[in-house]
């Protein structure tokens, strides 16, 4: 990802840098397609949810008690800002949450985000599903919710990211997951933000700071209309971030577009 120096020195940059932008591969990661709205077993942020949390490891990585602990006291402060941000537009939602048998895997677990994204079904079958599509349909019959996401958690230091399903995508990948890592690459813990912002891809939400355009058209226009967009920008006080109307129509908060936000629709611009 290339970015200008100045631009690098800049914290907010930075943070901006330690949410991933999406999913399984270059292409993929290009497009900021509207299909991800209402798409895969996370459609629309309402209704009855399930949080399923997987904690892997391999022969480099493993969680203590401790750190699992701590990623916990994360979720739940994402948990809290969702929640909080959905009261401002009426939207009252009801997540639950269960943790599988933890998994270690015999290969390490990579932390390149384009990665083949194989390597997650594996894991989600590890935990004692035959598949991840299967896992989703158990889940949601058990605990009767409307929508299930998968959380894959891994004691390393990277990008965390998302494999958010729409149009085209391989149906494997029907059942969203993130992966979260303990660390961002520099070695700093993750940030609360960081696991809602993910969250909020799997339900629909594209980026804000469109890294792959090819100039900083919209982003300007993110920044002035959404600067504190949580799909714009992550920070360590959840209290300064926001979910702004275009990010609450794409995870189904609302049901129009407004015509100065299609901008941000078109991948291609």
């Amino acid at each position: 990802m290339k970015r200008r120096k100045k631009t690098i020195r800049s914290l907010a940059a930075i943070l901006l840098a330690l949410v991933l932008v999406d999913s399984t591969h270059a292409e993929q990661l290009k497009s900021n397609h509207a299909s991800r709205r209402n798409n895969g077993s996370a459609t629309i942020l309402s209704g009855k949810v399930l949080l399923y949390h997987i904690f892997v490891s391999d022969a480099a990585s493993n969680f203590t008690d401790d750190e699992k602990a701590e990623v916990g006291k994360r979720i739940e402060a994402a948990l809290e800002f969702l929640a909080r941000e959905g009261r401002k537009y009426a939207i009252r939602l009801q997540v639950i949450e269960e943790t599988a048998r933890d998994v270690t895997t015999e290969k390490p677990i990579p932390t390149d985000m384009f990665a083949d994204p194989l390597w997650t079904e594996r894991a989600i079958a590890a935990s004692g599903a035959v598949g991840a599509n299967e896992l989703v349909a158990r889940l949601k019959k058990r605990h009767q919710v409307d929508h299930v996401l998968i959380a894959l958690h891994v004691d390393k230091a990277a990008l965390s990211n998302n494999l958010s399903y729409y149009d085209h995508i391989d149906r494997t990948y029907a059942a969203e997951r993130i992966i979260c890592y303990t660390r961002y690459p520099d070695g700093r813990p993750t940030a609360a933000a960081s696991y809602a912002h993910e969250i909020l891809h799997n339900f629909g939400a594209g980026e804000l700071y469109f890294p792959f355009d090819r100039n900083e058209g919209r982003k300007n226009i993110a920044r002035r209309l959404f600067p504190d967009d949580i799909m714009f920008r992550v920070d360590y006080d959840m209290a300064r971030l926001t979910i702004g109307s275009y990010t609450a129509y794409r995870i189904g908060w609302l049901d129009d577009l407004e015509a100065e936000h299609t901008v941000f629709q078109d991948p291609d611009k």
